[in-house]
């Protein structure tokens, strides 16, 4: 079995990752205008430093929280309500959420690279 990822930052078409052998190589993510409610299958690719998630229909992003390597999350267009699980990126410097439903943040103080 494995992961449908239908498109890879860097390459063309589209790409079955088996096991987690691989998920942990992948450096970029796209996963736009995919229709996504959930990302609970992305928390397997741990060494993710790029995500991209826009216009889906996200309600959270709790299920990234362990995708401590994140540089950059482009999470714009969603129905986000809050931003919990952010909060352990702390490699995080890049985050962008605009046009979602946002109404909780928590606290950013780990975030100290994030501007």
């Amino acid at each position: 079995w494995g992961i449908y990822v239908p498109y890879l930052l860097g390459g063309e078409g589209a790409y079955a990752i088996h096991g987690n052998d691989q998920c942990d190589r992948i450096r970029d993510l796209n996963l736009d205008g995919l229709g996504i409610l959930r990302l609970q299958e992305v928390q397997r690719f741990t060494g993710l430093r790029r995500l991209c998630v826009r216009f889906n229909q996200l309600t959270t992003l709790e299920d990234l929280s362990s995708l401590v390597t994140l540089e950059e999350l482009f999470a714009e267009n969603n129905c986000l309500t809050s931003l919990r699980g952010i909060e352990t990126m702390t490699r995080l410097t890049r985050l962008d959420a605009d046009c979602n439903k946002l109404t909780v943040l928590p606290d950013l103080c780990p975030l100290e690279l994030l501007s």
